[in-house]
């Protein structure tokens, strides 16, 4: 009798750890639908409707202990949502509330984290704080060398070499405009060394649906953001 009632009375236990440290189901459930809705609103370009949608799975990814990566994908759909809405005060505090779930799920150097590293330095040209945009650029630089020597050519790494050119390309302008002649000159370097092919880019991006929305890590829902812009 007594061993059953440990056996009981541990039994709960192990119940109770879970439901305080492990993933709740139902609140997983409701995060996806969330995400879901949030996904397709933002597709027909309804960015408010998205905005509550994806604010209402961010609820649900703390609230049911949900693992890092959720929390991270959330609040960047969440960045992407209020910048392409103008409000990049609440674009750029979600995505640095993103930072730390990224470097937590795939580490400092991993290429989500340099995903979230190029969609602040994104979002804080909008706000023109070129400053903390450039105090971005050595992890980003350092990201991408180890991300394109270590991987073959997919359209992760397309997405990751246009991305970092175009940011690398746009602060050298922003910095040339404040006189820093030094500073412009080394990152159009950076931004000349990334070799793009874009005739191949364009027919794997066609095959792969690489332009549209609902992609793990995708800058294209910023209104700053297109190819053709960052073409010499």
């Amino acid at each position: 009798m007594m061993v059953r009632q440990y056996f009981f009375y541990g039994l709960l236990g192990l119940v109770a750890m879970c439901l305080v440290s492990c993933a709740n189901p139902i609140n997983q459930a409701t995060y996806v639908r969330y995400m879901d809705i949030g996904q397709y609103r933002m597709a027909a370009g309804d960015m408010v409707e998205a905005e509550k949608a994806f604010s209402r799975a961010l609820v649900n990814a703390k609230s049911g202990q949900l693992p890092p990566e959720d929390k991270m994908i959330t609040l960047l759909r969440l960045g992407e949502v209020t910048q392409f809405q103008g409000k990049y005060d609440e674009a750029a505090n979600y995505l640095e509330q993103s930072l730390p779930f990224a470097e937590e799920a795939y580490g400092i150097d991993g290429g989500p984290t340099g995903e979230m590293l190029l969609a602040l330095a994104i979002v804080y040209l909008d706000q023109g704080e070129v400053n903390k945009g450039i105090d971005l650029l050595p992890r980003i630089e350092s990201i991408y060398l180890k991300k394109v020597k270590s991987e073959t050519i997919t359209t992760d790494s397309d997405r990751f070499k246009l991305s970092s050119k175009w940011v690398f390309t746009s602060y050298a302008r922003e910095l040339s405009k404040l006189g820093r002649t030094t500073e412009a000159e080394s990152l159009k370097l950076l931004a000349a060394g990334i070799s793009i092919d874009y005739v191949d880019l364009g027919k794997r991006a066609s095959n792969s649906g690489f332009w549209g929305l609902g992609l793990p890590f995708t800058h294209k829902p910023y209104k700053t953001y297109h190819p053709s812009s960052i073409r010499e």
